[in-house]
């Protein structure tokens, strides 16, 4: 088996330039991937973001719709209170 590495002879100006070469291909490759995941979490993060605008525009429908109904329902009680004190006040006079 050493004779057989032996027999090689490997360079060391073509194993440097080998080393050099993966490196390059392993830093390019993670230089794309980083900038990949960079365009994908920004995606992700403006899909959350018109989603929450979505919701917080509901919500304040919501939020409105139900103070009218309360100002209605405070209105027709008050309403009711005032027929039942006009009652008993024809009812004591």
């Amino acid at each position: 088996m050493f004779e057989m590495l032996n027999s090689l002879k490997i360079r060391p100006k073509i194993l440097v330039t080998i080393l050099i070469v993966v490196s390059l291909l392993m830093i390019l490759s993670a230089y794309i991937e980083l900038r990949q995941s960079k365009s994908d979490i920004y995606h992700i993060l403006s899909e959350e973001a018109e989603t929450l605008s979505e919701n917080i525009i509901i919500s304040s429908i919501n939020a409105l719709n139900s103070s009218t109904e309360i100002e209605q329902l405070i209105a027709h009680r008050l309403l009711n209170n005032a027929r039942l004190i006009r009652s008993l006040d024809s009812l004591g006079a």
